[in-house]
Order: structure tokens, then C-alpha cells, then sequence
């Protein structure tokens, strides 16, 4: 997977946010690529974000991390761990879902 931003490790995660928990990347919808997260989006492009709208939270938009296993946008926001491995979310990044996707 080809991740993009400041990372600091090969399990996506960044000079931001960077916490053992902190393995999610999301993929924008306005330019389609994936980051790490919001900063390091902003840092590196040049064009305002887009959110997912809930009509399209069918899309595989969420990248584990840890196992690569690509998530929909509903599989990330009902669950506290990947569906895959299981490696926990980190709860607070629930605080940031309207960064990313419709509320």
C-alpha cells in the first residue's frame, strides 16, 4: 500500500500521530490517495478535502496498517478493531471522523 505523509514507521503511522494504536490511513476522496492522516495530507497537497458522503461509505477508503487488510468506511466506524487482525482503533480518532467522512 502506498501511503502517503510524514511516516515515521511502515505500519502507517506519522509524526502525528504515532502511538502503537495509530495504524489506520484513510483514503481522501478528493484526490484519491492515502494519508496517514489530515496534516499530512494538508502538508502535502494543494486542493481542500472532500468528505465521503454516507451514501458512499460502501467504498474500501480505511487501510490497516498492520495486516494491509482494506476496510469500507462502515467496517471502520463499527468496529473498535480490524476486522481482520484485530488490532484495536484508536478511540479518539472517532473524534476526527467528521475530518474524513458525512456525519
Amino acid at each position: 500500500m502506498n501511503v502517503k505523509g510524514k511516516l515515521v514507521d511502515n505500519k502507517g503511522r506519522c509524526e502525528h500521530y504515532h502511538s502503537e494504536i495509530d495504524t489506520i490511513n484513510i483514503k481522501f476522496k478528493c484526490c484519491q490517495k492515502f494519508y496517514a492522516c489530515i496534516y499530512c495530507h494538508q502538508e502535502a497537497e494543494n486542493h481542500d478535502v472532500s468528505v465521503w458522503l454516507c451514501s458512499e461509505y460502501d467504498q474500501k477508503a480505511v487501510h490497516c496498517g498492520i495486516c494491509n487488510h482494506l476496510m469500507s468506511i462502515n467496517e471502520y466506524m463499527e468496529n473498535q478493531s480490524c476486522i481482520s487482525c484485530k488490532q484495536p482503533f484508536n478511540p479518539n480518532c472517532a473524534k476526527h471522523f467528521s475530518y474524513y467522512f458525512e456525519i
